[in-house]
């Protein structure tokens, strides 16, 4: 699993670089989270001030849909 292409609305890699990281790894799972940004947090615009303010706020918890992505993926026999 690709973990930052997890990250739809992810300002560090741009959605290209991910699709290629995908395409380069046959093996891996690439999945895109609508509203999820780099840090796993949801984000609601795409306004990079908003993005970065998710950072360091410890009172947002992880998207729901990264815990059942990640969970989906680790229980999957392979």
């Amino acid at each position: 699993m690709l973990a930052e292409a997890l990250a739809a609305r992810g300002i560090a890699t741009p959605r290209a670089d991910k699709r290629g990281l995908a395409v380069a790894a046959p093996r891996a799972t690439l999945t895109l989270l609508p509203g999820v940004n780099h840090v796993l947090k949801l984000v609601a615009t795409d306004d990079r001030a908003a993005n970065r303010a998710t950072y360091g706020d410890p009172t947002l918890p992880i998207a729901p849909a990264v815990v059942d992505t990640v969970a989906a993926f680790v229980t999957t026999p392979r």
